[in-house]
């Protein structure tokens, strides 16, 4: 395993632009070390918010008040990534189609360095998907759930910096409506613990993927159907990028709300 391994963090790094790789290569080795020691979260939260603080610091163009939202915005996407991986094909799969709306992103707006990037992250996730498809042969544990989301949150927060065609007004939105998957079962999982008098860091089976299973789906199908909502999140980030009409924007995040207000009817939130 120690081969797929190198090969899957080289193909990682080459993905990451500048100096990040750096803050990067640490995130998936406290991954790593939680994987192998299990750090506490304490501990944890620390270093992500460090070699976090340092990949924000690191891009070129961003001000203050991104350093310090961009920062805890990573946090956030580092934690989210690690917890939506419960399901085979789950996590790594929100990413390949994440990484797939800003390939296409990239090809739209001229910006090869992006599809590059993009393209690589999607390359190496293929390879992993192979033998992630269940029965499951090979897992990310939370080096790899890590690495994603650190992945996924630097290259979402270079969507806000200016430049077209990110001068629009709407753009801070791009992120949260790409990555709206995690992030929504980040939220009712912290939500749904806290109701409970729970720590949010302790484990349970109440994250989305759990929540549709016990309504009936088999976990492949509901694997699936979360696809398909990150897929329209990653579609709707996209036009909203592009958008240089607040009619069309506007028009895009009425139809992704609507669209996560009826999961969320049917969802329930419930363990």
């Amino acid at each position: 395993a120690f081969v797929p391994v190198c090969v899957g963090v080289a193909l990682g790094v080459q993905a990451i632009p500048g100096l990040a790789w750096a803050p990067g290569l640490g995130i998936f080795l406290v991954g790593l070390a939680d994987d192998r020691w299990g750090l506490s979260w304490q501990l944890r939260l620390g270093l992500q918010f460090l070699l976090a603080a340092l990949a924000v610091l690191g891009l070129e163009g961003s001000g203050p008040l991104l350093w310090v939202l961009g920062t805890f915005w990573l946090v956030t996407l580092i934690n989210a990534l690690n917890m939506l991986d419960n399901m085979d094909l789950l996590s790594g799969g929100t990413a390949w189609l994440a990484g797939l709306a800003l390939f296409c992103l990239g090809c739209a707006t001229g910006d090869p360095a992006l599809a590059r990037r993009a393209l690589i992250l999607m390359a190496a996730l293929a390879g992993f998907l192979l033998f992630n498809w269940p029965p499951a042969r090979a897992f990310m544990g939370d080096a790899g759930s890590n690495f994603l989301g650190f992945w996924l949150g630097l290259e979402s927060l270079r969507l806000l910096i200016p430049g077209p065609p990110a001068e629009t007004g709407w753009r801070w939105a791009t992120p949260l409506i790409l990555l709206a998957l995690p992030l929504y079962d980040l939220v009712t999982v912290v939500l749904l613990r806290l109701r409970e008098g729970r720590s949010p860091f302790q484990a349970d089976r109440c994250h989305v993927s759990h929540r549709l299973v016990a309504r009936g789906l088999p976990p492949l199908l509901a694997v699936a159907s979360l696809h398909l909502l990150a897929l329209a999140s990653g579609a709707a980030a996209v036009l909203l990028q592009l958008a240089v009409d607040w009619r069309l924007a506007a028009l895009t995040v009425g139809q992704f709300l609507a669209f996560w207000a009826a999961f969320a009817v049917v969802d329930q939130t419930r363990c």
